[in-house]
C-alpha cells in the first residue's frame, strides 16, 4: 500500500502500482488518494508504460525437472493459479500430451486444460472425485504448476505430508514466497506461467515412459466418475 502526498508524483505512483500489480504473482494493490490530491494542480513528467516483470525458468531447473520425470513411475501434473494466457494453456497442454502426463486442475481453474483432452483426469476442488484423490496419494511425483496447493486443492491438507510431501514435489509458482510455504518441494521453480509453459513445451519428450498404464487407469477412473456425476444431474 502507498499514499500519494504530492500531486506531481501521481503519474509515477500509478505507474508503479500497475507494475507491482502485474509482476510476479499478479494481484491487487492499494494506492491511497487523499482529498487534497483531487484539487492540486501540478506539472509532472509522463511516467511511460509499465512493464510486468516475470521470472523465467532456468536451464538447470528444466533439466532437473526432466530428470525427475524420467525417474518417475506414477507422475501427475496439477495446474492452477492465475496468470495463464491462451498461449500458455496451449503450451502446457502440449507438454502434457507429448509426455503422456495425466493433468488435473485446481479449484476453479478447470479452464486451463480442455476437459475433453485425453490428458485431463479431473479437478481438485470441492467434490473432487474420490478416485482422483486416491491416485494423487499414490503418485510418486506431483508437478504443481501455478497452483498454491491451498486448503481446497490439498483436500484440507490431507493429500501431502507437511512439510515433507512424501513424494517428489516439483512446484512452479510466480511468487517466491509460495514455494515451500507449506509443502517442501524437491524442486522449486519461480516462473511466470507463460514463461514456464513455453519452456516446458519446448523440452525434448521423456523417453521410455513407464507410466502408460498409470495414465490409462487415471483416465478410466475419470471417465467413470464423470458418468456417475452426469447420472445424478
Amino acid at each position: 500500500m502507498a499514499q500519494i502526498d504530492l500531486a506531481e508524483r501521481v503519474p509515477e505512483l500509478i505507474n508503479q502500482a500497475f507494475q507491482v500489480a502485474t509482476s510476479g504473482r499478479p494481484g491487487p494493490v492499494v494506492l491511497a488518494l487523499p482529498e487534497d490530491m483531487l484539487r492540486d494542480r501540478r506539472e509532472a513528467p509522463v511516467a511511460g508504460p509499465y512493464r510486468p516483470v516475470r521470472a523465467h525458468p532456468g536451464a538447470a531447473d528444466l533439466a532437473e525437472m526432466r530428470r525427475l520425470l524420467v525417474a518417475a513411475a506414477r507422475p501427475i501434473m496439477l495446474v492452477g493459479g492465475g496468470g495463464w494466457s491462451d498461449a500458455a494453456c496451449r503450451d502446457i497442454t502440449k507438454f502434457a500430451e507429448v509426455n503422456d502426463l495425466p493433468v488435473c486442475c485446481s479449484f476453479r481453474r478447470q479452464d486451463i486444460v480442455d476437459n475433453r483432452r485425453p490428458c485431463f483426469v479431473g479437478h481438485l476442488g470441492t467434490g473432487a472425485a474420490p478416485s482422483l484423490v486416491v491416485r494423487i496419494r499414490e503418485a510418486d511425483l506431483l508437478l504443481a504448476v501455478g497452483a498454491r496447493i491451498g486448503e481446497i486443492t490439498s483436500q484440507s491438507y490431507t493429500l501431502l505430508g507437511i512439510p515433507d510431501p512424501g513424494k517428489v514435489l516439483i512446484h512452479v509458482h510466480p511468487a517466491a514466497e509460495e514455494l515451500g510455504r507449506v509443502f517442501r518441494p524437491t524442486l522449486a521453480i519461480q516462473s511466470g506461467m507463460p514463461e514456464f509453459a513455453a519452456a516446458a513445451a519446448a523440452l525434448e519428450p521423456v523417453p521410455a515412459r513407464r507410466w502408460a498404464a498409470w495414465r490409462t487407469n487415471l483416465s478410466i477412473a475419470s471417465s467413470l466418475s464423470s458418468s456417475r456425476n452426469s447420472a445424478f444431474m
